[in-house]
């Protein structure tokens, strides 16, 4: 994904952050926040359950 840009992960459908905003109805800042906690989940979870450290080290599309 590019800069700003919020996608649905395993669909192939990319949205700039205004548009998701505006698709959700919340700011663009609200949109980061949510993808920035979404994120975190994320990476913290794969650290429990497999030691992963960095997201890259799994997501061989990025």
């Amino acid at each position: 994904m590019a800069k700003n840009d919020v996608g649905h992960i395993g669909y192939g459908i990319s949205h700039s952050l205004a548009e998701t905003a505006q698709m959700m109805g919340i700011t663009r800042e609200g949109v980061r926040q949510i993808e920035k906690r979404a994120l975190e989940k994320l990476r913290l979870q794969l650290l429990r359950r497999f030691g992963v450290t960095n997201l890259s080290d799994i997501m061989t599309d990025c």
